[in-house]
């Protein structure tokens, strides 16, 4: 019989198993973290650069859309100028065109008690037009009282043909003392009337030939001989800018022979428009 070594008996208990299976299940969960973070790096990279560009993105739709906004609202403020500056331009049309058969007489000296009708008629015939009382719709002064001059008279005719003839004749006031001091003029809207007075500012300064006014249209002839018709302030620029002549900022302080006004001022707004503002004004004279 001979003798042999026997291998030695390792006796592993149930607890000793779940110790190892433990540890290697720590050992396997570590290496496949480590290696999930390896492979998840690229990845969050590329997601961390997507997010910037997204944010980049829409910083810059949010840049168009407020673009879009002002462009969208300006367009809408410059079609609500021109619908405003249109029905401007009707309405004066309109209230032109109400004041068709008015004069206004200048200069006419006031009486307590007066009879402004029978005045108009003394002056109409001292100017030799055939006028009558049943001529006269209605007369009455207006304006503001002022202490160095009448206020005006105005006056609706029920003829347009004497309109014509009082106007017509009125050019040989100055021949005749009585009448001197007096100026007939039609009777214009403020927006004309400031414009016939300008037209005539110009004229006086050597900027245009000559100005008169009939049927509310005011008839301007340049330096060149060449003539223009205004009706309201974009008529006037386009003229201005036509014959390159430069609107004055301020008005001269001395009335105006014609209409007594005092003082006008001119503005030139950033988008070119001008606009006639202030001052007392009259009527504008042929």
């Amino acid at each position: 019989m001979s003798n042999s070594t026997a291998a030695p008996v390792v006796s592993i208990s149930q607890e000793d198993i779940v110790r190892i299976a433990q540890t290697v299940k720590e050992f396997l969960i570590g290496d496949l973290h480590n290696l999930i973070d390896e492979k998840q790096k690229p990845v969050l990279r590329e997601l961390k650069e997507l997010k910037i560009k997204y944010d980049d993105l829409d910083k810059k739709v949010e840049s168009f859309q407020d673009i879009i906004t002002v462009h969208e609202s300006s367009e809408v403020s410059n079609n609500l100028k021109a619908e405003i500056k249109y029905l401007k331009n009707k309405c004066d049309d309109l209230e032109q065109h109400s004041r068709k058969y008015m004069v206004r007489f200048t200069g006419v000296p006031f009486s307590y008690g007066e009879n402004t009708d029978n005045k108009i008629l003394q002056i109409a015939s001292q100017m030799h037009v055939q006028m009558s009382q049943s001529d006269i719709v209605i007369s009455h002064r207006t304006g503001k009282q002022h202490s160095d001059r009448p206020r005006p008279i105005i006056i609706r005719l029920a003829s347009h043909a004497v309109k014509e003839s009082l106007l017509r004749l009125s050019k040989f006031n100055k021949k005749n003392p009585q009448l001197a001091n007096i100026s007939i003029n039609q009777e214009l809207t403020r927006l004309r009337s400031k414009l016939a007075y300008y037209a005539r500012f110009l004229v006086r300064n050597k900027k245009l030939k000559s100005t008169w006014v009939v049927d509310g249209k005011i008839y301007i002839v340049d330096n060149k001989d060449d003539k223009h018709i205004v009706r309201n302030n974009d008529d006037f620029i386009a003229m201005l800018n036509e014959l390159e002549i430069e609107p004055p900022t301020e008005w001269s302080e001395q009335p105006d022979e014609a209409t007594g006004a005092t003082r006008e001022r001119l503005l030139t707004h950033d988008d070119g428009a001008m606009s006639v503002i202030n001052g007392d004004v009259g009527n504008g004279g042929r």
